[in-house]
């Protein structure tokens, strides 16, 4: 799903690739030029239709004014007439700063400093299994450095379970081991949460085990590899942007707290509104900004 970024096409910028992000955004690069403010997040991902793009956008707070769909060349409304002689210096400009940027992280996969983890291509199949007479399992294989496939059963069954990723995510994304955990609930259902390392964005996926049930995707997990977040026990994490959820897994048992709104989250930037959380399986902490506002939440939970 795109978000509401504006992007302007320049193939020319190799390896790098810009991307909107709000004045308050404390990943990325910004510099002013022309009267016109870019901000610029180093990461080879992009939400383009096209490899490489640079992305200038204009310095709304409020992002629900940018436009719905990418567009070619959107400019901020500053009184200064944009002139194609100032456009094409603003360009050339941009794509010098832009390649220089890139170029401190062109090194062979490790992390820079918009990489949530190090990207080193993924060669081996990824193998849990689970602690059940049964042996329930879970693969990740990899196709090209990127996960290409999950196939998930028990050992002691005949029927296996898979789909490719490119059916519920990005295809191309970018995991690492280190990144990854695999829980079981008995013969019952494989949780698997991991980070996308290029974007930073959580994902849980519910896997089961018995016929004619459905997969869940979350793309919007809250994960315990990022350091501000505390997450004990064997409890899987997510939220739906009004409400955070706690789920155990070898129960199924289940308890949330309300932000007590809907927020305008982007799961790319996860910090930027959800700071951090600490999360038992009796309580639930969270510093949460909400109307521009950092708050501190926290209600005792009981899981059902």
């Amino acid at each position: 799903m795109v978000n509401s970024e504006c992007w302007l096409r320049l193939p020319a910028l190799r390896g790098a690739e810009v991307s909107a992000s709000g004045p308050s955004s404390t990943s990325g690069t910004s510099f002013q030029t022309l009267g016109l403010k870019f901000y610029l997040n180093l990461t080879p991902y992009t939400l383009c239709p096209t490899p490489y793009a640079l992305c200038l956008t204009p310095p709304f707070e409020d992002k629900r004014k940018l436009p719905s769909k990418p567009l070619i060349g959107y400019f901020c409304p500053y009184p200064k007439k944009l002139t194609y002689m100032r456009l094409f210096f603003l360009l050339a400009g941009s794509a010098a700063l832009a390649l220089s940027l890139g170029s401190c992280g062109s090194g062979s996969g490790s992390a820079t400093s918009a990489s949530f983890c190090d990207t080193v291509c993924l060669k081996d199949t990824l193998k849990y299994e689970g602690s059940s007479a049964m042996k329930p399992f879970v693969h990740i294989v990899p196709t090209n450095c990127s996960p290409d496939s999950v196939t998930w059963g028990m050992e002691r069954s005949e029927s296996d379970h898979s789909f490719a990723f490119s059916e519920y995510l990005r295809p191309g994304m970018k995991i690492n081991k280190d990144y990854v955990k695999v829980s079981f609930r008995d013969t019952a259902m494989a949780y698997v949460q991991f980070n996308d390392c290029q974007s930073g964005r959580g994902y849980l996926l519910k896997l089961p085990y018995g016929k004619g049930q459905n997969i869940q995707v979350k793309p919007t997990a809250v994960t315990p590899f990022d350091k501000k977040f505390s997450i004990t026990g064997d409890l899987v994490v997510y939220t739906d942007r009004g409400n955070i959820f706690v789920e155990e897994v070898a129960t199924g048992k289940e308890a949330m707290m309300t932000f007590g709104k809907q927020l305008d989250i982007n799961y790319e930037d996860l910090h930027q509104t959800l700071d951090s959380v600490n999360i038992t399986a009796t309580r639930i902490w969270a510093k949460v900004k909400i109307d521009d506002k950092w708050q501190e939440l926290e209600k005792n939970i009981t899981l059902k």
